[in-house]
């Protein structure tokens, strides 16, 4: 299977994740070459490939709310990927965004959005915006999901602080970090 727009290309997809059930072959990654979707530069993009029709049904597209209005940029290896069944599970993080999941019922044709951690400064370009002198709850991107049998979305990742008090620079300026500590949630607990 060939996931880029071009092969002889050296700026395609990066830090890819893979997750099958049944016929179908689910990847996300991110573009290293500038490009912008939807608003957002460098960013996390799905594929969706039918092992028995040999056909993407869905190729390098963003998931829905996955746009500049909460990301400035995507990240590199800071999501994760599962499928059972007819569910597929994406949750997505990092030091400057949402920790948010992506979850589908009908195996990846419509995905549902939860922010699971909201980041109090998004949407966010540590390369443009502006400077925030309190701390803000994140996380640090080691974000993990995983589908039950029942087809309840288990997600965990290790909560962090971070701090920016340079404009323009590429990075948030300080983290504090909490890494002996992880947080775990779960969709069916949030519907109550």
């Amino acid at each position: 299977i060939d996931i880029s727009s071009n092969r002889d290309s050296t700026q395609g997809l990066l830090w890819p994740r893979m997750a099958t059930s049944a016929n179908r072959i689910y990847m996300i990654g991110t573009y290293q070459d500038d490009r912008q979707i939807s608003g957002v530069y460098n960013p996390i993009v799905y594929f969706c490939y039918n092992t028995t029709t040999r056909k993407f049904e869905s190729k390098g597209i963003t998931l829905p709310g996955y746009n500049s209005t909460r990301y400035g940029t995507g990240s590199a290896d800071e999501y994760s990927i599962d499928a059972r069944g007819q569910y597929v599970a994406v949750v997505t993080g990092g030091f400057e965004t949402d920790l948010a999941l992506w979850k589908s019922s009908d195996s990846g044709k419509t995905f549902t959005k939860t922010i699971v951690n909201n980041f109090a400064a998004a949407p966010f370009n540590p390369k443009i915006d502006s400077t925030f002198s309190d701390t803000s709850f994140t996380d640090d991107g080691t974000c993990s999901v995983s589908l039950g049998y029942d087809g309840v979305a288990h997600v965990s990742y290790t909560p962090v602080r971070v701090i920016n008090l340079t404009q323009g620079d590429s990075s948030v300026n300080g983290y504090l970090s909490t890494a002996d500590q992880i947080v775990y949630w779960n969709d069916k607990d949030q519907q109550k």
